[in-house]
Order: C-alpha cells, then structure tokens, then sequence
C-alpha cells in the first residue's frame, strides 16, 4: 500500500496512523503510558509486514514531551537505517498541527518558562509572559499546566481531527531532528563552577 507511517508523541497522548498520498490522515491508533512500551505495538500493528509497504514516515518534530519526541527519533534513525529500501521523511510540529485544529493561534509552554507562540498565518515566536495572547489557544504539551495560562482554551489534540492535506504543513527532510525552542547555550565545563574552589 502506498502511505505512510504517522507518528505524534508531542503530547501525553501518543498517537500513530498512516497518511495516505493525499494527505489524509486515517487509522489513528491513541493511548498513554510509557512511550517505550506503546510505539512498538502500534507501529507493529500500522506495519505488518515491516516497511514494505510504507513509502516513508510523517512525525512530529516538537515542541512537546522530550521523552516522547527523541524516542520517536531514536526509533526513526534505526528504521531508516536498516529497511530495504529509502524511506521519505517528513516532519511537522505541534505548533502547526494544533493551529489547524483550533484554527486560531497557539501557545505551548517552552524551557525556562517561556513560551512558544503560532500565529494564525504561522509565524513562530517566542515569549516571556502571555500578556497580548490571551486570545490564542493553549497547547498542553506538559504535565504540568502553568497557572497563567487560567482562562485560555485549550487545544484538542486530537489527529483525527485534523482536515485536509496534512503535506501542506510539513517539510521534507533527509534526517530526523528535533524542534529547536531556542539556540542551546552551554557553559564550558570548570572546576571553579562544578566543584567549588577548594579541590
């Protein structure tokens, strides 16, 4: 069968379908739990004969659960590696996905406390605090809901939901990557800094 393999674990929610080449989502198979032990069944029931039948895979990238996405792409550069024939990779975020299934603006909570912000034209930014976007809604990627975000409706999350062409919103890629919230700023490791002065 020509599709593909659809996988979103952004949330607490770990959802697997396939996409069909119209863009349409069908089969979609959700639960939750320990990602580890729910991905492997469902993939294992979306295909049953491996990859064969798969031309590729369409995931979500992020934002969301850290645990869920970078499962998911230990998972995809294993498949990639080893099937029999070169799978097409696309990918999209959760950002983008919830967008089209509010059809408003969304927020998710990002590192640090700040925010994630899609607008309704997909304009991506990122906040500090929440004031000017009350009106958008909320994305719960986390388990934990920050208390400012009282009042704001919250996004169902929900892929069966999701009309239309899901290729209108993702983009292909040659290997799998997680979505950046912000450049990642490491500090050079110091003795001064890790273990105090007296050494």
């Amino acid at each position: 069968m020509d599709d593909f393999l659809l996988i979103d674990t952004s949330t607490q929610i770990i959802q697997c379908g396939t996409v069909g080449l119209g863009g349409k989502i069908t089969g979609i198979m959700r639960g939750s739990g320990d990602v580890v032990e729910i991905l492997p069944n469902f993939v294992g029931k979306i295909c049953k004969s491996g990859f064969d039948d798969k031309l590729g895979i369409v995931y979500c990238y992020g934002p969301g659960s850290t645990l869920g996405l970078r499962s998911v792409l230990m998972a995809i550069n294993v498949w990639v590696r080893f099937c029999r024939k070169k799978l097409k990779l696309y990918r999209y975020s959760s950002l983008s996905m919830a967008r089209h299934l509010a059809k408003n603006g969304v927020i998710t909570c990002g590192g640090s406390g700040k925010f994630t912000a899609e607008t309704l034209d997909g304009e991506v930014k990122f906040l500090n605090s929440l004031d000017g976007f009350e009106n958008f809604y909320f994305l719960n990627t986390k388990r934990i809901i920050p208390i400012n975000t009282h009042g704001m409706q919250f996004v169902n999350y929900d892929l069966e939901k999701f009309e239309g062409n899901i290729f209108e919103i993702t983009h292909e890629v040659e290997t799998s990557d997680l979505f950046e919230v912000e450049k990642q700023h490491f500090l050079k490791w110091s003795c001064e800094r890790h273990r105090g002065n007296n050494i």
